[in-house]
């Protein structure tokens, strides 16, 4: 489009293109966010079982063993 209205559109162009790169990082960084919390809460739930019942786990003495090669 010649004129104006064909500067204008290439505007309008331009700032969807960066509107939908925009939104597409704010949806990856909403889902980072999310996945975080879900495993937070599933760490709290694990915590607090085995504090709950430390004889769930069938493990009598807590050791840890470095093996090198």
């Amino acid at each position: 489009m010649p004129g104006e209205a064909g500067s204008r559109f290439n505007e309008a162009i331009k700032w969807l293109t960066k509107n939908q790169r925009h939104q597409r990082l704010l949806y990856r960084n909403c889902l980072i966010s999310l996945v975080s919390s879900a495993e937070w809460f599933l760490s709290q739930v694990i915590t607090n079982y085995f504090a709950s019942f430390p004889d769930a786990s069938n493990i009598k003495d807590k050791t840890l063993i470095l093996l090198c090669y």
